[in-house]
């Protein structure tokens, strides 16, 4: 469920930043070319990083404090108002930052899959994590396209930031309840 959610509000992005750019600039395709930029080199960055310093041990807090703190980017660039190159600048720097947020999540994602799937069933899982999140991008563009033509890109990125935000907060109190119930079942009925 998270991989979908969290797709589906990637995929928004793709129908914002054009958006975003018409209203932030006068020269809205030149601006669209630095905004999907500092997406990409937020991403590229994260991941050089990542692949240097591990995040064994901790792929659940980056999990989910990413999506948390995707949310808190979402928000806080709703909710901006300012002068023209002020604006672009804060929403370069924001995208830049989910960028970033994006590729923690997915990176951390996968090795929680990888730590916690058997091997035999492993590329089965992956399959089906990458179909459900593959299919969300489609439909987050289709679902955004239609709220843009009725509300502003301000108050979609607000709510759908409020709904990331507590997604990341609510995934992550019931992803303990699950360890926890998984643990215990194992303990109250070992296997031969």
């Amino acid at each position: 469920m998270l991989v979908l959610v969290i797709h589906f509000f990637v995929g928004s992005i793709e129908v914002i930043l054009p958006v975003m750019a018409d209203t932030a600039s006068s020269d809205g395709a030149r601006t669209l070319g630095f905004f999907q930029t500092a997406l990409g080199l937020g991403a590229l960055i994260m991941a050089v990083f990542l692949s240097i310093r591990s995040i064994s041990g901790r792929e659940k807090a980056s999990l989910f404090s990413s999506v948390f703190i995707m949310g808190l980017i979402f928000l806080g660039t709703g909710m901006m108002n300012a002068g023209e190159s002020l604006r672009v600048s804060f929403y370069l720097f924001m995208i830049f930052l989910f960028g970033c947020c994006m590729i923690c999540a997915g990176i951390s994602f996968r090795t929680l899959l990888q730590k916690g799937v058997d091997n035999a069933f492993a590329g089965r899982v992956f399959a089906v994590a990458g179909a459900i999140g593959n299919a969300a991008v489609p439909g987050a563009m289709i679902l955004y396209g239609v709220l843009l033509e009725h509300y502003s890109f301000q108050g979609l990125l607000t709510v759908s930031g409020l709904v990331l935000m507590l997604l990341g907060m609510v995934s992550c109190v019931l992803y303990k309840e699950k360890k926890f119930d998984r643990t215990e079942k194992v303990f109250s009925n070992p296997g031969p």
